[in-house]
């Protein structure tokens, strides 16, 4: 006996914990922290990168879709820099060097000194840490370059290298002043007059030699760091986090503060234009132009990310588009709509958001109407909702439940707004709990006092009051209605269950509980309720018989949440023990049990029961739990407490796929390699398909027009002086001792120049010119000839730039004009590349017309004869294909 208690024993304490039904998939709402976000522009196009916890992401900065998301790692990340496809991210004391999505490289600080900032100058990368070091490290190479110790009375805040300023940063400190060093010598060169304040922001503006300093009382000066002077200064509320120049006109300076307003002032007439204020919940940690564009990139600790553009008269900028979360940890989740990826979620942050787990584009917040300025007109925090999944009406088909609130509020999830209705609770107590009916015409409302009203949701009017001498006593927490819309179901603290004839509101039965329930749920098609109780027991009651079938014991402490499994056969729940459990309604067993590092505030299953999504405290995302029961066999025995496995939150979003329809939308493909070379060798010889190339149309459009835009960027020159030199240049123009002591300073430094020939200018006679080599086409062009095979010269036309491209057919030589038309007549024979062969003979003709006419006209004539028969008979084609789809369009149209 003694014997098979020890085996029994063995066999228990060897129990391998597998992994259960869900497991870690996604976390979705996370958009940046209070870590400033980094904008590089690559080519024309803008990518932006923003600190996620632990993770980061990358963004493309035209329409703000998400891109790549970066390794996760150990601890949360402090600060960003970019150089090239590097990613910079400080943790700690540790530097993590990523390419794109994959960790590469890691740059350890000596003494495990914490980094505050990372800024790239060049190809360097300058680390400032909390020891009043500055550390720079070789950005390419990873190499440790040199560093830079400050003394105590000069606590290092912010750095910036000054433009045109060659081996030279600029520091501010937490005690006001300002210092210039070369990195390369490490030497101070000068120290700057002190501030009243802190530094606590710096960046370069448009003019050379002024820097813009923002201080921590709020004060913006515009110094010139050459001759040590204040140029403008101007004065706005709270702390300054962010400045930005407009790099187009009118000349104009934005900024930023700890409180979410931004400020606009203009430069050329010194006063401020307009104070944005509240446009983030938080501090605008970043504020940043497009190069080239009038467009203001934001990011604040609040979760958000906004563009806003400068289209308008009034120097105003009006919001383009945003991407942002909650910045306070979500309370309440419930998908809400046929679509099984949108989830509807309430948050400590006053708001009410819709998340789509598949396409982040449609993450929004539910708009509360329009704002105050002057007043806080937020609503207070939701504590519960309920919605409807029908769609079909033109009314709300939500309503929600706020913290010491008396009206019951409804929302329109269709088209993201607040409804026109509001539902007092009859007794003027403070509302508890809302529920809506399953056909979505009626709202229910629960009182603190136990009464329950029934409103109409397209009028708003009070249909039915469910009380009466059988009423509840105490504070409903919970209502339900069946899936026929004949039982009501309400729960109260007083410990019972009342079922109510939903038409009649006449009393039908009343079942009374062990302990007070917290809250309950219903699943209409198998017509069981859940019902959670203080004693930590969930409870199973059926509606047809009105009994209790199933109880569920395990759960520690409180439980915060319930959601059954779309087919009714699960009951998940979630308690302040840091579990969520999985019950089998059937069998009565615990069959699934997973711990995390933070507590499960609300979950909820998906129609489709692919994913579990899970709101948690401290945190902001809502993460997401892939149900492995549907793609392989799970255990589904009785579990105990032992088998509990701990599961680490999905903090980094994992990177997905683009939709369709976000690939419809992005401008920055870029094709591979030789892909066109491919697709013309594929129809090269089949008379029945006309091809175009895969270049940018823009392109050829530019080479077509390429004397306009010559004529259009042509610098304009003044015919007198004018008024008023803008913005800070006024500033040297108006003090002419200042501008003969900065010619001085500037001869004297001068150079000389060599005597003799060793000058800077050689001459160069006219035989040197004659004697210049042939360009490449006019090379490729003589090769062909021997072949008849022009493919290496239109390639080589197709990566040539509009300029380039106006040049090389510039220098075609008499011979070579013949080549090249009897190059375009191969192509044209092709049908390949349609649009290039056109816009080709178009700068070609543009540019030889006359020598055409004038002293090759017998030679060139079969020539074009030729190239006009085959272009008619190729743009035929294509028009009877244009007409063909025009046709098919409008049949389909009517």
């Amino acid at each position: 006996m003694v014997a098979s208690t020890e085996i029994l024993e063995h066999k228990e304490s060897s129990r391998i914990k597998v992994a259960g039904i869900f497991q870690p998939f996604k976390a979705i709402g996370y958009v940046t922290s209070d870590v400033p976000v980094c904008v590089q522009a690559r080519g024309q196009a803008n990518f932006i990168t923003s600190a996620v916890g632990s993770t980061f992401n990358i963004w493309d900065g035209q329409n703000l879709r998400l891109r790549i998301t970066g390794p996760p790692y150990s601890k949360p990340i402090t600060a960003l820099a970019v150089f090239r496809d590097s990613t910079f991210a400080a943790s700690g004391s540790t530097i993590f060097v990523a390419e794109r999505a994959q960790q590469r490289k890691t740059i350890e600080v000596e003494d495990g000194a914490a980094i505050k900032s990372l800024t790239v100058v060049g190809h360097l990368l300058f680390v400032i840490c909390d020891d009043n070091m500055l550390r720079i490290w070789d950005a390419i190479t990873l190499e440790f370059h040199n560093e830079i110790e400050f003394p105590a009375t000069f606590r290092l805040s912010v750095i910036v290298h000054p433009s045109t300023y060659v081996n030279k940063i600029l520091c501010g400190s937490e005690q006001g002043g300002l210092r210039l060093y070369n990195f390369r010598t490490m030497k101070c060169i000068h120290e700057f007059k002190s501030f009243d304040a802190s530094v606590a922001f710096m960046c370069q503006s448009p003019s050379i030699d002024v820097i813009a300093v923002g201080l921590a009382n709020g004060d913006i000066i515009l110094h010139n760091v050459r001759v040590d002077e204040r140029l403008m200064e101007f004065k706005q509320e709270e702390k300054v986090t962010a400045i930005a120049f407009n790099p187009n006109e009118p000349y104009m300076m934005v900024t930023a503060n700890v409180a979410g307003d931004l400020s606009i002032w203009d430069l050329d007439k010194r006063h401020i234009i307009h104070v944005m204020r509240g446009i983030h919940s938080g501090a605008i940690h970043t504020a940043v132009f497009y190069a080239g564009q009038g467009v203001l990139l934001t990011a604040g600790a609040d979760n958000t990310i906004k563009q806003w553009i400068f289209d308008s008269l009034s120097d105003i900028p009006r919001l383009l588009r945003s991407r942002s979360g909650h910045y306070q940890p979500p309370a309440f989740i419930r998908h809400y709509s046929s679509d099984p990826s949108a989830i509807l979620s309430a948050g400590d942050d006053h708001t009410l958001r819709t998340f789509h787990t598949i396409r982040d584009t449609q993450n929004l917040e539910i708009s509360q109407g329009p704002k105050n300025p002057h007043e806080n007109t937020q609503i207070s925090r939701i504590t519960q909702f309920d919605t409807t999944p029908n769609e079909t009406h033109t009314w709300s088909n939500a309503i929600s439940a706020h913290l010491k609130g008396g009206v019951a509020r409804t929302w329109d999830t269709k088209h993201k707004k607040i409804g026109h209705h509001s539902f007092p609770s009859t007794d003027d107590s403070p509302v508890k709990c809302v529920a809506m009916s399953v056909c979505g015409n009626f709202g229910f409302v629960g009182s603190a006092l136990g009464t329950v009203d029934m409103y109409n949701m397209q009028s708003g009017m009070l249909r039915k009051t469910f009380k009466g001498k059988h009423g509840h006593t105490k504070a409903i927490m919970g209502i339900v209605s069946d899936k026929y819309n004949k039982i009501l179901v309400t729960a109260s603290l007083d410990g019972t269950l009342k079922f109510w004839d939903f038409k009649t509101s006449r009393h039908i039965s009343t079942l009374s509980l062990p302990s007070a329930p917290s809250r309950i749920i219903l699943h209409r098609d198998s017509s069981l309720l859940a019902v959670s109780s203080d004693d930590l027991c969930i409870r199973i009651v059926d509606l047809e018989s009105l009994r209790t079938v199933r109880e569920f014991w395990g759960h520690q402490n409180r439980i915060t949440d319930l959601t059954f499994s779309p087919d009714g056969r699960m009951l998940l729940s979630s308690s302040l023990d840091s579990t969520i459990r999985t019950w089998d309604l059937s069998s009565g067993y615990m069959i699934d049990a997973f711990r995390t590092d933070s507590v499960p505030r609300s979950v909820t299953m998906s129609p489709t029961g692919d994913f579990l999504a899970t709101a948690h405290a401290g945190h902001v995302g809502i993460f997401l739990w892939l149900n492995r029961s549907l793609f392989e066999k799970v255990s589904l025995r009785n579990l105990s407490e032992e088998d509990i496995i701990d599961l680490s939150l999905p903090l980094a979003p994992h990177e997905t796929k683009p939709d369709i329809a976000d690939e419809a939308d992005d401008d920055q493909m870029v094709p591979d390699e030789g892909s066109e070379d491919v697709a013309a060798e594929s129809t090269l010889g089949d008379a029945s398909i006309i091809s175009l190339s895969s270049h940018n149309f823009s392109k050829w459009q530019t080479f077509l027009n390429l004397e306009t835009i010559r004529k259009r960027n042509k610098a304009k020159v003044l015919d007198s002086k004018p008024k008023r030199a803008p913005f800070l240049l006024s500033m040297l123009v108006d003090r002419p001792e200042k501008q003969k002591e900065i010619k001085e300073k500037e001869e004297a430094n001068a150079p000389k120049p060599a005597s003799g020939n060793g000058g800077r200018i050689i001459k160069s006679d006219l035989s040197s010119l004659l004697s210049a080599p042939q360009s490449e086409l006019s090379r490729l062009l003589s090769l062909a000839q021997t072949d008849s095979d022009y493919a290496d010269v239109w390639v080589h036309l197709k990566g040539l730039s509009p300029s380039e491209l106006h040049l090389q057919l510039s220098l075609l030589t008499t011979q070579d004009m013949l080549y090249f038309l009897e190059a375009a007549t191969w192509k044209l024979q092709g049908r390949t590349d349609f649009e290039v062969v056109e816009a080709c003979l178009n700068g070609f003709l543009q540019v030889h017309r006359y020598d055409l006419s004038e002293t090759l006209e017998a030679q060139v004539d079969e020539l074009l004869s030729d190239l006009k028969r085959l272009q008619k008979q190729v743009w035929e084609a294509l028009e009877k294909e244009f007409e063909f789809g025009l046709a098919l369009i409008e049949f389909v149209r009517a």
